[in-house]
C-alpha cells in the first residue's frame, strides 16, 4: 500500500471516529434540553411577549434565543425560507440576498449554539405561515440542538382576524378591503402536528378575559411552566384606528411599495385615536373563506369557542372603499395639522386622494430626515 492510501486510509477511520464521537457529544449536550417555539399569531400580544422576554428574561432554567432582536420572524425567514425569497428576488440581486440568506442563517446558528440553558424560547409569528418543506427544514436544524420541541399559538376569532391583518398588510404595501379572505388554520396546523405530534401543538384563543390579570405575557408564561411571570409590559404596537387605516390605505393607493420612510408615517399614524376600525358584517361575509372549518377545529383544539357577533360593529364598520376614501373628522384634522391641508370639501375626486397621499409621502420624508 502506497504511503498516500495509507494517508487516506488513516484519514477516513478518523473521520468516521471523530464524526460518531459528535453525534455522542450531541446527543448529550441536547439531552433533556426544550424549544419552545411561540409561533403568534399577528395581532395577538405578539410584540408584548416578545419584547417582555427579551428584555427581561432573567431565570436559571429559562432564555430567549438572541438572534439580535426580539422579533425572530425576519431571521426564521431568511433561513428556512430561502427558496421562496429568492424566487422573489429580481435576478440582478440574488448574488447579494443569497449573501444575505448566508449571513442571517450563520447568526441563528451562533445564537443557538449560545443557547446553553434547558428551555429555550423562540418567538417568530413567520413560523405560523411555513410551507412543509420548510417547516421540514425548521425541525432537520433545531431537532440537532433540542431534544423536545413544541410549538405554542394563539388565534383571533375570523372577523377580529380579517380586520386586523388587513391593517397589517397595509403597513407592508397595498391590500385591498374586497380581497377574499381563505382562512387554513386546520390545514397548516394538521401539517405541524404531524411532524411534530398533537401533543407538542398548543392552541389558544386570543381573548383576554382567558388570561390571568388580562396579561397575555402571564399568560404565555404560565403556560411553558416558567414562573414567576414576568412584569407586563406597555407598548406602542396597537391595533390603528380607523382615521390611521384612512390616511394608510389613501398613501397606499399612490405608494404601495414598501418604503424605508414608511416607519416614522406608520408611528405617527399609530398614534391618531378614533374609532376602531372594523368590517361591516357584509363585508365581512362577502370576503370570508373557510372551506377546511378552521374555527370550529381550534375550537376543539383550544376547548375555547370562537364565535363573534359580527353585526355588533355594523354602526362604524366599512362596507368597502368608499369609507375607507370617505375621511373622518378625526382624520380630517389630523391633515389640517400635520400637512396645513384645506378642508376635504375644497377638494375632490381621486385629485383629494392623490393630493393626500402626496402630503403623507412629503410628511414621510420628513420624520426620516428628523431621526
Amino acid at each position: 500500500m502506497t504511503i498516500i492510501a495509507l494517508f487516506f486510509s488513516f484519514l477516513s477511520r478518523f473521520l468516521l471516529r471523530y464524526r460518531a464521537k459528535r453525534e455522542r457529544v450531541s446527543k448529550l449536550e441536547k439531552q433533556g434540553k426544550r424549544l419552545i417555539v411561540h409561533a403568534g399569531r399577528h395581532k395577538t400580544g405578539s410584540s408584548a411577549i416578545q419584547q417582555s422576554l427579551f428584555s427581561q428574561l432573567d431565570h436559571p432554567e429559562f432564555d430567549y434565543l438572541n438572534v439580535g432582536e426580539a422579533n425572530a420572524s425576519l431571521i426564521i425567514n431568511r433561513s428556512f425560507r430561502q427558496e421562496s425569497i429568492l424566487a422573489n428576488t429580481p435576478t440582478e440581486h440574488k448574488p447579494h440576498k443569497k449573501i444575505a440568506l448566508e449571513k442571517a442563517f450563520e447568526r441563528l446558528r451562533c445564537a443557538v449554539d449560545s443557547a446553553i440553558k434547558p428551555n429555550i424560547i423562540l418567538s417568530a409569528e413567520s413560523v405560523s405561515l411555513m410551507e412543509e418543506q420548510e417547516f421540514q427544514q425548521f425541525l432537520s436544524f433545531f431537532s440537532d440542538y433540542f431534544e423536545e420541541i413544541e410549538l405554542h399559538a394563539y388565534f383571533r376569532p375570523p372577523k377580529s382576524d380579517m380586520e386586523s391583518a388587513f391593517a397589517q398588510r397595509l403597513k407592508h404595501g397595498f391590500a385591498s378591503c374586497s380581497e377574499k379572505v381563505t382562512f387554513m388554520h386546520k390545514r397548516r396546523f394538521e401539517m405541524f402536528e404531524k411532524h411534530l405530534g398533537r401533543s407538542s401543538l398548543h392552541y389558544y384563543r386570543y381573548d383576554r378575559t382567558d388570561f390571568p390579570s388580562k396579561d397575555v405575557v402571564a399568560h404565555f408564561c404560565q403556560k411553558v411552566g416558567l414562573s414567576p411571570s414576568l412584569p407586563p409590559m406597555r407598548l406602542a404596537n396597537t391595533r390603528l384606528s380607523l382615521p390611521s387605516v384612512q390616511l394608510l390605505y389613501m398613501y397606499r393607493k399612490y405608494y404601495p411599495e414598501i418604503s424605508v420612510l414608511d416607519s416614522g408615517l406608520i408611528r405617527a399614524l399609530g398614534c391618531l385615536s378614533g374609532p376602531a376600525f372594523r368590517y361591516h358584517s357584509s363585508l365581512f361575509l362577502k370576503n370570508y373563506e373557510d372551506p377546511v372549518d378552521s374555527f370550529q377545529w381550534l375550537e376543539q383544539r383550544s376547548g375555547k369557542s370562537f364565535h363573534e357577533d359580527v353585526r355588533r360593529d355594523d354602526v362604524l364598520g366599512i362596507t368597502g372603499e368608499r369609507d375607507l376614501l370617505d375621511l373622518t373628522e378625526i382624520a380630517q384634522s389630523w391633515l389640517a395639522e400635520h400637512l396645513e391641508m384645506p378642508p376635504l370639501k375644497l377638494l375632490s375626486g381621486s385629485s383629494a386622494v392623490k393630493r393626500i397621499a402626496d402630503g403623507l409621502r412629503f410628511f414621510a420624508e420628513q420624520q426620516r430626515c428628523r431621526r
